[in-house]
């Protein structure tokens, strides 16, 4: 089992080091990345200042204001009338939680009012080998969008109108934009496009899964947004970023504001060298951007506001170039790390 670590803004205990019970919602910036150490925890969902904590398929809250908040930070999180119920996804919302069972159910938790509701089955199709289509991954910023097994996207409830013969594997989502990844390595997008998040080289929305034609010709392994920005990695381990770029976190220095169009990062050493660089694996925070290596370095860019890179303040606020990120509290050999909303969670093992 990994031990997992977060470093951002939250109000959870696990993090905070506060054993108290009650005033569970301060938020505090979290500067360096602190180990939960509750037992038995096997992943947590970022929120934008909570966390989901999984224990195996059970999951728990920790932080906002909740009454029935334990000492140990945690509140059960379980659908009425269905307490045994197999989870296999949960998005944490700023709103509500959505909850994917194992059964391909979906589920809406209002977090304030405490009320469930259970989404209405949208699916009316079957995939071409006859077998029922279900859902396999949601997604969330200011709509819930969903992909299935067959390949397909919902804006929940509606259907997107796929390019003919496109088949979707993936997709991400930020504030207004989602963007979407075909099977043969071609990315697609759709949503607001206003800080240039699209990646169409215009700032025009976009109502129907478009082609981004600068990433033509790639074959993009891996895609992420989040805020106003999105990224992607090639087979080749490049790097490519656009949106938004008001706190640095496409790690493009020339660009003072957006960019409509994915621009390969070129990635310098402290004494401003261009390097080769092999980028295996990238997550989009709202306002930062972290990466990994084939080597196992880490490298992020963009707003240290919270601590959310894992640089101390005396380091830095924000940084416009992607920087080396050491991690040094972190004790084992880092396995995977995931960004969301304003915080970092990194894995590790002994």
């Amino acid at each position: 089992m990994p031990k997992i670590y977060f470093c951002g803004l939250t109000s959870s205990k696990l993090v905070r080091g506060d054993e108290s019970v009650g005033n569970t919602s301060t938020l505090s910036a979290i500067t360096e990345p602190t180990q939960i150490k509750h037992e038995n925890v096997t992943d947590v969902e970022i929120g934008w200042d909570y966390l989901l904590v999984w224990k195996n398929d059970k999951l728990y809250v920790s932080g906002q204001s909740r009454s029935q908040d334990t000492a140990a930070g945690l509140c059960p999180l379980e659908i009425p009338g269905h307490p045994k119920v197999a989870l296999k996804q949960a998005i944490a919302g700023s709103e509500h939680v959505t909850l994917l069972t194992n059964s391909c159910d979906l589920w809406v938790h209002k977090m304030q009012s405490n009320t469930w509701k259970v989404v209405p089955d949208f699916i009316s199709c079957s995939d071409e080998g006859g077998r029922k289509e279900h859902v396999i991954k949601v997604v969330q910023g200011r709509c819930t969008v969903a992909l299935t097994n067959a390949g397909h996207v919902f804006n929940i409830p509606v259907m997107l109108n796929n390019p003919e013969t496109v088949e979707f594997v993936d997709i991400a989502c930020g504030f207004d934009h989602t963007i979407l990844l075909a099977k043969n390595g071609d990315v697609y997008s759709i949503g607001m496009g206003t800080r240039g998040q699209l990646g169409h080289g215009d700032l025009e929305d976009c109502d129907e899964p478009k082609l981004i034609e600068a990433l033509a010709g790639l074959k993009v392994l891996q895609i992420t947004a989040s805020g106003w920005h999105s990224a992607v990695v090639t087979d080749q381990g490049d790097l490519y970023t656009w949106g938004w770029n008001n706190r640095g976190q496409l790690g493009l220095p020339d660009v003072e504001n957006v960019t409509a169009v994915p621009t390969l990062v070129d990635f310098k050493s402290q004494t401003g060298q261009s390097i080769e660089i092999n980028i295996k694996k990238v997550q989009c925070g709202n306002a930062f951007t972290i990466c990994r290596t084939d080597n196992g370095d880490f490298w992020g860019c963009g707003s240290n506001k919270y601590g959310q890179l894992g640089l101390t303040k005396n380091d830095s606020s924000s940084t416009k170039q992607f920087v080396r990120l050491k991690f040094n509290n972190v004790n084992g050999q880092i396995q995977d790390f995931k960004c969301r909303e304003w915080g970092t969670c990194i894995y590790a093992v002994n």
